[in-house]
């Protein structure tokens, strides 16, 4: 909080009025327990949700595949970004090269008729 208002030059007090103002706008995410630390500012989180993106030279955390896959998009000097996961069912390993010139060609997967 304090790091936001010297750079922001508003008191603490606002600072915590806009960071709740845009937190209930879904522009990012305050910690549960305190209400004064980012968790998320989408599409960048600020802890592991499951989504590891490595750059070139940095590795940061999604807050899920959409804003994994968007982040080469907003970081001008990363083409393109590796993004790892693990599938919750199954516990499966999935990684992923993506870029910003065209999707990914993936697997069709069956549909399955049954319940």
């Amino acid at each position: 909080m304090a790091g936001l208002a010297a750079v922001t030059r508003l008191a603490p007090d606002q600072v915590r009025r806009e960071l709740r103002t845009l937190h209930a706008r879904h522009d990012l995410v305050l910690d549960r327990q305190d209400g004064d630390h980012v968790v998320m500012a989408h599409p960048f989180a600020s802890v592991p949700l499951g989504f590891s993106v490595m750059g070139a030279r940095t590795l940061w955390w999604g807050g899920c595949a959409w804003d994994s896959f968007a982040l080469p998009h907003l970081l001008r000097d990363e083409p393109d970004v590796l993004v790892a996961t693990r599938c919750p069912a199954c516990d499966t390993p999935h990684a992923w090269v993506v870029g910003r010139e065209e999707p990914r060609r993936g697997t069709r997967w069956p549909i399955s008729s049954s319940p």
